[in-house]
Parts: structure tokens; sequence; C-alpha cells
């Protein structure tokens, strides 16, 4: 019995036009140029003909369930409806349903067999042509998921597998002058779904753009380019080869360009180019991210006098190697700072638009990354050619992965073992190298992601060799115990383990392609990672997993596993991203941006405005750069002035003496030098004045200016046999004599509290904190010990000990004792708590705390949880800010004076979770519309406040399903657990775990009238 073209492995196309460097071509080299002063090569090249737009579609569960008349040249359409293309079908309607896998396939593993119940889409629609004899005309599927056929006219013309590849097909003898019908048969599954085992939603469909190129009978099939650079006397060389189909005379004009200016000419016969031809240029201006100078190649055909096309393409000069065990580009050890980004839309899945595409860019460079790794596929060609223009590194990613069966498999390395499958392997890395060789923004190629190693995969690394004369180095992370890729890789080490395996004796530069997971709250740890970076020599950066959350919009919902009924699913896994699915940035991006800060500063004597600003860029100066900076005191500026020009060249620092003030510094102030680099003028990505970084340090000034120092009145003891009352002019506070806390707090006759004042040693966990607190994989002790619920925690309450109250001159003191603990286990804490209570109507709370469960167990929070009225929700505060941050998730805040709302405080993860801690405060205020309200004043504490409590956070499944309460719920924190990036790879660092076994801190706590 013969197999399906979708479930035969040894078959990976029907009639495919070879493999090639992406290019567009032109009708001359003035419509190529006007095409590149546009940007807009496919929408100017009158040799290029969209089909992307509206067709028709009809769904079935299998393809043996379409219409038997699908195909023909004139389909019954009744049933059929509109589909856009490009789009995903399961997000176009009522067909089939979007499914979220981390790693499980969605059928039985009998490779390379898939289920006969294989959901298919066909499409059809008329175009318009006019056909010419003299003329080619190719077919060209940019990305299909996953295998397809196609027909021109009622004839099968191909087929194809590889979605995130071109295929490409001659229709020249199928197309006719006047009305013409394509038809596209897509399945969702086929042999190659085994190898599309990526973490993603799995989707299907034409879902990127559909054209007809028009050739001459003569023209330029292929051109490879190498562009060399001596750096010493920086001279350069273009060899260009090329595949071009035409007569033995004919004439091949190679140009040059700067621009406009052309700096290399040369006409050669048209077979010259098979060997190659070298076009030297003195001078050359250097590509790299920092600067991404391109020239400009035009490759003409001419066949007799006239030319038949011309094809442009981008030339970056740039040396890439290894010296030394450091990864260079153009000799200089370059950090690769960047994320790894999945082409993909909350709307339209896989069919991102150029405009989406440009926006990605711009904002990775805006959050000062320098590199992207196209996880896990080659992303939109498009793409690549934005990198280049705008400057981005590019890790380019095969379409492999079967992480499933590494997993979980009988036969885990069938794919890198079985020579049969090299046909797949081979067939999408020799597409992915031949449509991106001429990129000069990628610089390393990647085997893909999860799939073991083995016979196949030394295969694929010898022929990239070969390949490649560029060179651009071989990763994969799955060969980090072979010798044969040309970098090391890991995933998710802890910073213990990483430093011990950048410092071994490979030789090889060392790559974290994906590290920091950005799953919720986190990126606690990004920060410790790029100083190792920094720090060693074969420390060659890695990428952040990943760049946006892939939630899926459905009505004001982000959607995400489970949420369509999909099985099987992974659920919230794919929310893991620096960035909302809109790309409304994490404030783990704001953490990221300030890792990866290209300068830095040394405050040599602050006081006396002495610094040195370090040049963390590898080939710009910092002329581009302009600096302001400005004093503070306890947040608010008293004083500013503009550091002088920065001239640092790239690599060095440059010492600045700064005019700083004379400040008659207040005992009880706190005084700041805070540095702001901004861009002097606007560059492709940024706009002038956009902000860099920041640097700021505290001013250690002589005091001599003392507190001001209020009238004192007398607080006056009472109560009844049920509760203490603390009273004066305007106030009183109650203490419940049973539980020992403080239920009222009244204010000129209104009531302040809306719940007596609680412990909280807990916090809605964030996705990192599941290590700690809720179930994970199983077989995996860190993710089912629960030790946090273990420890009640999530729902300690406090027993009252002991109760002492007297009163002290003008002062009431009340001493209590408590012990915390949670249902069915022992106590967790001993808690001591003074209260001093003043004539003012202001308790200074002194609390001491002792743990009872031992420091192996740590603690998600310790505070106390104030309930106010709804309508307090204005919200100022002297202390870190203005983004959440957290021990350690800190260096994007700065100290500073702040103003928000509650609402603004909160961030709206979609998947709830503990969020909007501000830390480091010395000064909290939340007052309602006519500023009654109360004041916190401490040294040091952290707050958050919201509409939500923990618990409503910890059991929502959505953002959308929080239901704002008729209270604020204010927490004032000693301290919270690090953040981290645990939900893949290591737990917090242990320097931000909370596992003080004995500690004490206080705050103030006034009303305001």
């Amino acid at each position: 019995m013969e197999r399906k073209f979708w479930c035969n492995n040894e078959k990976m196309h029907e009639n495919r036009i070879g493999a090639h460097a992406y290019f567009i071509p032109f009708a001359s080299e003035k419509e190529a140029q006007r095409a590149i002063a546009e940007n807009k090569p496919q929408t100017v090249s009158s040799r290029y003909k969209t089909l992307s737009g509206k067709w028709k579609f009809i769904w079935a569960d299998m393809p043996e369930h379409l219409p038997d008349d699908f195909s023909s040249e004139k389909p019954d359409l009744k049933k059929w409806v509109d589909m856009p293309v490009p789009s995903c079908w399961q997000l176009q309607g009522d067909y089939d349903v979007p499914t979220y896998s981390n790693v499980r396939y969605m059928f039985t593993i009998d490779p390379p067999f898939v289920p006969d119940e294989n959901p298919t889409g066909a499409y059809t629609r008329e175009f318009d042509f006019e056909r010419k004899e003299n003329e080619l005309y190719t077919l060209r599927f940019e990305g299909v998921a996953s295998a397809f056929k196609v027909w021109i006219n009622g004839t099968q013309v191909g087929a194809s597998k590889g979605p995130h590849l071109p295929s490409e097909f001659d229709i020249t003898e199928r197309l006719v002058s006047g009305k013409n019908r394509i038809t596209v048969m897509v399945v969702k599954f086929s042999d190659g779904s085994y190898l599309e085992d990526q973490d993603m939603w799995r989707l299907s469909g034409i879902f990127r753009d559909v054209m007809i190129i028009t050739r001459p009978k003569s023209y330029v099939f292929d051109v490879a380019i190498t562009a060399d650079v001596e750096l010493e006397s920086q001279k350069g060389a273009v060899k260009v080869c090329a595949d071009i189909v035409a007569s033995a005379d004919a004439k091949v004009a190679l140009k040059l360009c700067d621009g406009k200016k052309a700096v290399a000419t040369m006409e050669v016969a048209a077979d010259a180019l098979k060997n190659g031809i070298e076009l030297s240029v003195k001078e050359v201006k250097l590509w790299s991210a920092e600067i991404p100078r391109l020239y400009t190649l035009y490759v003409s055909l001419f066949d007799g006098d006239c030319v038949a096309e011309t094809c442009a393409f981008d030339v970056g000069f740039r040396k890439i190697a290894v010296n030394d065990g450091a990864f260079t580009v153009n000799g200089c050890a370059v950090k690769l700072l960047g994320a790894n980004r999945h082409d993909t839309h909350p709307e339209r899945g896989y069919a991102v638009t150029y405009d989406d595409m440009l926006r990605d860019i711009c904002l990775m460079k805006q959050n000062n990354m320098n590199t992207v790794r196209t996880s896990h596929y080659p992303n939109h060609p498009e793409f690549l050619r934005l990198c280049a223009k705008i400057g981005l590194y590019v890790v380019d990613e095969c379409d492999i992965e079967v992480h499933n069966m590494i997993l979980f498999g009988e036969n885990r390395n069938f794919v890198t073992d079985d020579p049969i499958w090299y046909i797949t392997i081979g067939d999408r890395m020799e597409r992915m190298y031949e449509r991106d060789k001429n990129a000069p923004c990628v610089v390393m190629w990647s085997l893909g992601n999860e799939s073991g190693f083995g016979p196949n995969f030394n295969k694929a690394i010898d022929y990239l060799h070969e390949k490649d004369t560029n060179g651009r180095l071989v990763h994969y992370e799955g060969a980090y115990d072979e010798p044969v890729p040309d970098v090391v890789s890991l995933m998710y080490p802890s910073l213990e383990r990483y430093e011990q395996v950048v410092t071994d004796d490979d030789a090889r530069p060392f790559f974290l392609c994906e590290y920091s997971h950005a799953m919720g709250n986190s990126n606690g740890d990004v920060w410790q990672y790029v100083e190792l970076f920094r720090k060693h020599t074969r420390a060659m950066g890695g990428c952040i997993w990943e760049w946006a959350d892939h939630g899926l919009k459905k009505g004001d919902r982000w959607l995400y596993g489970g949420d369509f009924d999909d099985a099987p699913h992974d659920g919230k896994f794919c929310i893991d991203g620096l960035n909302f699915p809109d790309r409304t940035p994490h404030s783990g991006l704001a953490e990221v941006k300030k890792a990866y800060e290209p300068i830095k500063v040394v405050f040599d004597d602050a006081e006396n405005g002495v610094i040195t600003v370090q040049n963390l860029y590898d080939f710009r100066s910092l002329e581009h750069i302009s600096a302001v900076y400005e004093v503070t005191e306890d947040g608010e500026s008293i004083f500013k002035g503009k550091l002088p020009k920065l001239t640092a060249l790239a690599g060095e620092s440059q010492q600045i003496k700064l005019d700083m003030p004379k400040i008659n510094a207040r005992i009880d102030k706190v005084y700041h030098l805070t540095i702001y680099f901004k861009t002097a003028k606007a560059e492709y990505a940024v706009k002038k004045g956009h902000d860099i970084t920041y640097a700021q340090t505290e001013l250690k000034l002589e005091r001599s200016v003392p507190y001001d120092i209020a009238p004192t009145k007398c607080a006056v003891l009472g109560g009844t046999d049920k509760v203490i009352t603390v009273s004066g002019e305007g106030f009183e506070y109650t203490l419940d004599k049973v539980t020992g806390m403080l239920s009222k707090m009244e204010v000129n006759g209104k009531q302040l509290l809306c719940e007596p004042v609680s412990f909280n040693l807990w916090r809605a966990p964030t996705d990192n904190d599941k290590r700690h607190a809720s179930c994970g994989k199983a077989g995996q002790p860190d993710f089912t010990s629960q030790p946090w619920r273990k420890a009640g925690f999530d729902n300690a309450k406090s027993r009252l000990v002991a109760l002492c109250a007297e009163s002290g001159g003008e002062n009431v003191l009340i001493n209590a004792d408590y012990r915390l603990g949670g249902y069915s286990v022992y106590p967790c804490c001993d808690v001591h708590v003074r209260y001093d209570f003043d004539g003012e109507g202001a308790v200074q709370i002194k609390i001491d705390v002792k743990r009872l469960n031992g420091e192996s167990v740590t603690m998600p929070r310790f505070g106390v949880q104030l309930v106010l009225p709804k309508n307090m929700d204005k919200v100022t505060w002297v202390g870190k800010g203005p983004c959440e941050n957290y021990p350690d998730k800190s260096h994007a805040a700065r100290f500073g004076k702040f103003t928000s709302t509650v609402d603004g405080l909160f961030e709206h993860y979609i998947k709830p979770q503990e969020n909007g801690s501000r830390a480091g405060c010395k000064k909290l205020v939340l007052t309602d519309r006519l500023g009654n309200g109360v004041a916190v004043t401490g040294d040091g504490f952290s707050f958050n406040a919201a509409y939500y409590t923990a618990e409503d956070l910890d059991v929502a499944h959505n953002d959308k399903d929080l239901i704002k309460r008729n209270n604020v719920y204010l927490n004032i924190d000693y301290k919270h657990h690090g953040v981290g990036s645990g939900s893949c790879g290591p737990d917090t660092p242990k320097q931000f775990a909370f596992n003080e076994m004995e500690f004490s801190y206080g705050f103030k706590l006034s009303p305001i009238k």
C-alpha cells in the first residue's frame, strides 16, 4: 500500500524548485533602487504578483472528506467560506481549535504515520493573469503548516512539507491568460509534524504570503555573497557566485553601492559567476548590530543589450571569529544580549505582518538588546532583512524539534540516528541555509531545539561548515557534550553551574540559548547572568526565554492552553514573555533593559561630583548620547545639571566632574545623585530623547539640620473588658483583647480600617513560585513537595499569647506576643509587637519575628495587611519605583518620589499572581480624593496595594476573572522571597531566598486628616 505524501518521510516534496537565496527580482536597476528607497520590494517590483488576500475555504476532519471536486477547475463553492491568506484556520472560525503544547504530540507516536483523522483545509481562488510566451512563472509559498498540495487550473503542480520554509513551483505551463484558479490542500499533521514539536500553539494553514514571480527566459536563479574584510587595512572584498540560466553570451553587471554611490563595478560573462567573481572595496564601513552599515549589491543580467532582470542584495562587511575562546565580531569580543522570538500574533497566530516584525525589532533595540534567536524555526524572511537594516545579531534556527520523543519516546534518538530521517533534516537544513545565506545579520546557525543528538546532526553540522563561507558559527544545545558544534550551549543553568562550565578548559565560546525564563512576575536573576557574561571571556551571552506571551485574544481576554477545550495542552506555559501578547511590556522587560545597559557609571566621589562613565558599547563612542543629572531630597528634585559632551570610545571610560550644589542636609532626609542617559538624536528604532539607562547612588552627607519636632499631645489609654482603646484629639484606636490585633482606626469620626489588621505570610504564587507553592511535574521533588503550602503559610492565623498595655507619659505602649500557624501543621513563627501610640494619632509599630519551622523552608513574605476603604486610591511613595520591584528584581527601579493609583500599581499578568510590590520605601501615603487617609513611614519597607486579596489572585484562572472588592488591601512588608525565574530553570539564588530565622522591622502608621 503506497504511503500518503504526508506520511512519507522519504519524500519531502513533489516538483518543488531547488532551494536558493531569498530575493525579489526586478525589471531594472532603477526599479530596484526605488524599492530600496521605499523599503517595499514586494509592492514595487513589477515581477511580483501577490496572491495573498481573500480566498475561498472549506474544512474537513480528514483529507478524504473534502468535496470530490475541491481541486477541480470549477469546484462547487456553495459551502465554501471566505478565508484570509495569510492566516491560521483555527483563528478564523469554527474549524478545529488552537492547541497549545510545550512538549506533547497531538497524536500517537508512530513515526512517520499520523492519524487518519487529520484536519484538512482546502483553499481556492481565481485570479487574472496575463501570460506571455517569453516568460517563466514561479509560484512561491513562504510558509504553510504542516504539509500541502497545490493545483493550478485543476492540475496538480506540486507538494511540499516544512512549514516555516519557502516552497516554489514552476507553473509556467499551467497558467493561461485571463482567469486562473489556484487550489491548495493543507493537512494539519504530516510526518514532518514529528519534527515540529516546538513550545507553541499548534496552528494550521497558509500563514505566510503566496505570490507569483515572473522571470524572463534568462534569469538569475541563485546568488551567494561572501563579504570579507581585512580588519587592519579595512579593505573589503565581495565574492559573488551565481547560478544563472541564460545563453552562453549573456553578461552580468555587478554594482556595489554605498547608498547611491557606486564603490565597485564589474561586467563579466554570466558563466564566470559559477566559480565566483570578487569585487574589491577600499576602506569599507563595517556592519555590526550597533552600527548596521549596509551596502547594496545590484546584479543585473543582460541577455544581449537589454536588461533581463536585476536583483538587489544587502551586503554587510563583518568578520565573525573565535579568538582565545571569545566570540568576536570585527575583531571585538561581543556579548550577545538577546531574547528568543516566535513569529506570533495574538489574533493571527503565525501570520505576522511587516509592521509586527518592525515593531518587535524596534522594541528590542529600545530595550538595549542586540540579539534575537529565531525560536524554533526560521522566522519570516523579511524579519532578517529588517534585522540587518536596524541592527540585530540573529541566531537562525532550523525547524526541528522532537521534544516529546526525547522525554517520553521509547526510541528517543530516532530522528538523530536513523539515516532515513536525515532526508527530512537535510531538506530543512538546506532550505534554511540557502534562503538566509546572504543575510548579514545571521551570525550563527542553530540546528534546532531539544531533539537529542546523533549522526544525523553530525552530518548537518558538516553540511553547514562546508557550505557557509561567511564565518558563521554552528550552535546546537543538544550537543553540549559533543566536540562538533562551534559553541557550547546550555539552557537554564544555575549561576553556580554556569560559572563552573564557562571557566572550564574548553576553547569554544559558551552561549545560553535560553535563560531567565520570563514567565509572569519574573527575571529576578537576569542581571546576575549578565554580570557573568561581562566577567568571563568564553561567556558569549544568551537569549532570554522569551520575547512575548503567546496568549490568543478572544473578546477582552488573552487565552492560554486549555481555554479552547484543547487537549492535550500545557496550560499557561505559553504565557512566558517579556511582553504581553500585544507587546505591552511586563516589568521584567524593564529589568532586562537595565541589565543589558550599554553604559555604566562608577561614582568615584559622588558627594563632590566625581564620576566615571564607562562605555560598554562594542563599536560606538558615546557621542550619540546626552546626559543630565539630578540631586534629590527624599525623591524630590533640588538641583539639576547637564553632563559635558560624552566622548568615550567603545570599551573606554571618561571621568567627569559635575557641578554639585551645597546641601544643608537634614537628619531625617535621604539624598541621591541620579544620572539619566538619553539619545541625542533620532535613529531608526529610537526617537530623540529615548531613555537608554540611568545610574543612581545615595549621597553620604553630613547631617546638620535636625528633625522638625511637633508639639506633643497626650494619648489616653482606655477600654473595656473586651477591647483596649487609645485616643486623643480627633482619633481613637481599638485593639481587640482576644486577638490582640488593631481592629479600628477612627479619625475625626471616620473609620479607616474596614477589617482588623492581620499578619500576612502568603503571596499569590508567581509562576516561578510553583517550586515552593503548587503542583508541577510528576517525579520532581522540588515541584511536588509544595513546602510553602505544607508549612501553612497560605492559611496562617495568629493566636494571642500575651498582651500588656500601659501609659508612658504622653504615649501609650502596648506589647503583644502572637504565635502564627496554619491548620494541620505546627506553628511557623512567634511574633512580638510593640505598639507605641502618640498624642498626634500615630502609632509606631515594632515587630520581632522568630521562625519555628526551620531555615530549609523559605517564606513567601512577612508583613501586615490593612484593609482600607475603596476610595482611598491615591498613592504616593518615597522609595523604589516607578515599576514593581522585589529583592532580586530591583535594578530597573530607582529611589524617588512617585505617584500612582491603586489600579496603577497592579500588574495584570494573564494568570493572576503576586505583583505590584515597591520596596526600599521610606514613606507611603494613601488618600481619598479629599486628602484623607493614612501614611506609613519607615526604613526600607516594601508595600503593595490592590483591590484583590492574595486568595483572589491564587484561584483566578485569568486576569479577566478578577472582580474588584470594595476595599483596598494594603500590605506593609518586611521582605519578600525573590522572584527568580524558576518556572523553567534554577531556583531563586540563595541570597534572595527568604529564610531568615529571626528578624525585626518596624514602621510608623499615621492618619492624614
